[in-house]
């Protein structure tokens, strides 16, 4: 029997715009499967001739080109001519479309099958790691290589995803220094060995046979994994299977697109198309929306965040992105002593303050507070209440209540090493890794959130202050 062929990692010169650009792999890569698209133009016309082959078509205006605002490439109407509303700029049928089969699929003619034996280890993969599953089918497709039915969409994909942590180093997951998103980053890159570890000890009794006789490492796995967690979407929310959608998914996210996917009518067989919103100006990009996503989801996914431009921009926030700040007895204890004319707040919890933690906020000792990205912090303050009182019967006022809060936020922000502007200096660095980059766009996101939460707080006071005023007048 002949040696199996190798399949560790995919050169491309094509990326994703509006990420942030690098990666940093498992191990070092290598590759014998080399894609040819080195330029915007020949990235386009294999994409466009097949989707046109297989019945699809593409608008004559529409070409993989530079991003002019993010870098990159993207989807761009190259025309001299405005877009129309309502045009269909890209018509794709269910054949070009990747998703995976399923119990609940009723279109198995057009979705991918796993063998028996991948199966058998996709069926321990968490439903939030859904990409990891449908990553398997395209890896089994890449190692088809010209003869899969979707060569010509492989041979676009990136050979590296930038941003994305499932690849950081140590010490770019260390620049991230928010706590719940170091914990995805290292849940996921364990589970991946893990699960990559068991899959490939199979594959190789088997001679990597499920594989067509094509080796595999941890580093394609990552690789199938990133591809389809930055590209999958749901058309239809959580009603269908995600699909993977070639040249749709080249489109840059905005939470004001100007495009739409939708199905068209005929049920889960419809094609699939990309729809001008509203009116697209020569030589503006395509955008759509990934969802209404936090800035942990957006970097996890798709190794880019949504942050102002400066820390005095408040137009170019996140609105879906929050800090979860944990509860901790022992920080509103702290921070009462670093606050002046703030009650004492003692660490260990009475049993009425266990019981309206629970009651009021169902929240225990280890749950969380969180601050929304415009400096909402209800829930925050509620809790303030109940640990600035000093008994049941003497409730705090609202002005204890938000000094504590302030407080805590402040102590929350000195543990950072560094502050936004600091941050955002950082980012002019030329010579910073480009995941790096992302990590510090993520931390910068919390930090103002923190800021205008205390903010926030401060105008809450100077009402407080005010009442106070009138009731001497």
């Amino acid at each position: 029997m002949p040696p199996p062929r190798s399949v560790k990692g995919m050169a491309n010169t094509t990326t994703r715009a509006g990420a942030v650009h690098s990666q940093r792999a498992c191990h070092r890569r290598t590759s014998r499967l080399r894609a040819t698209c080195t330029s915007a133009e020949s990235t386009t016309e294999p994409l466009t001739s097949w989707i046109h082959s297989c019945g699809g078509s593409v608008a004559s205006s529409v070409h993989v080109a530079s991003d002019p605002r993010l870098g990159g490439m993207t989807l761009v109407n190259t025309s001299n001519d405005t877009i129309k509303a309502n045009t269909h700029v890209v018509v794709l049928p269910r054949s070009v479309t990747l998703s995976l089969s399923s119990k609940t699929s009723n279109d198995h003619e057009f979705a991918l099958h796993l063998p028996p034996l991948l199966e058998k280890h996709v069926a321990s993969v968490p439903e939030e790691l859904w990409p990891l599953k449908l990553g398997l089918g395209l890896l089994l497709e890449r190692a088809k290589g010209d003869s899969s039915a979707y060569a010509p969409y492989i041979r676009s994909l990136p050979s590296s995803f930038d941003g994305v942590p499932l690849f950081y180093n140590k010490n770019e997951i260390e620049t991230i220094a928010y706590p719940p998103v170091v914990h995805q980053v290292v849940k996921r890159a364990k589970f991946l060995h893990q699960f990559a570890g068991a899959v490939l000890a199979d594959l190789q009794e088997e001679n990597f046979a499920s594989f067509n006789g094509v080796t595999v490492d941890v580093n394609a796995i990552g690789w199938a994994w990133a591809a389809i967690s930055s590209r999958a979407f749901r058309v239809d929310a959580h009603a269908h299977e995600a699909s993977a959608l070639p040249l749709i998914d080249m489109c840059n996210h905005s939470f004001s697109p100007n495009c739409r996917v939708e199905r068209a009518s005929g049920g889960r067989s419809g094609e699939i198309r990309l729809v001008a919103s509203k009116d697209i100006a020569a030589n503006e990009p395509l955008t759509i929306s990934y969802g209404s996503l936090s800035n942990d989801l957006l970097l996890l996914d798709y190794g880019f965040v949504v942050i102002p431009t400066s820390p005095d921009d408040d137009k170019s926030v996140n609105e879906h992105d929050m800090v979860e700040l944990g509860f901790n007895p022992m920080l509103f204890s702290t921070a009462s002593m670093l606050s002046a004319n703030t009650p004492d707040v003692s660490e260990d919890l009475s049993e009425w303050q266990k019981e309206s933690l629970r009651r009021e906020l169902k929240i225990d000792s280890d749950a969380s507070l969180r601050i929304s990205a415009d400096g909402s912090c209800d829930r925050l303050v509620a809790a303030a209440r109940i640990m600035a009182s000093p008994d049941k019967s003497s409730p705090s006022d609202e002005e204890s209540a938000c000094k504590l809060a302030a407080s805590v936020l402040s102590l929350t922000l000195t543990g950072f090493e560094t502050t936004a502007a600091e941050d955002y200096a950082l980012l002019q660095d030329s010579s910073l890794s480009a995941n790096a980059r992302a990590a510090l766009s993520l931390r910068i996101g919390k930090k103002l959130a923190l800021a205008r939460a205390i903010q926030r707080l401060g105008r809450s006071l100077k009402r407080e202050a005010k009442k106070k005023t009138r009731g001497f007048g």
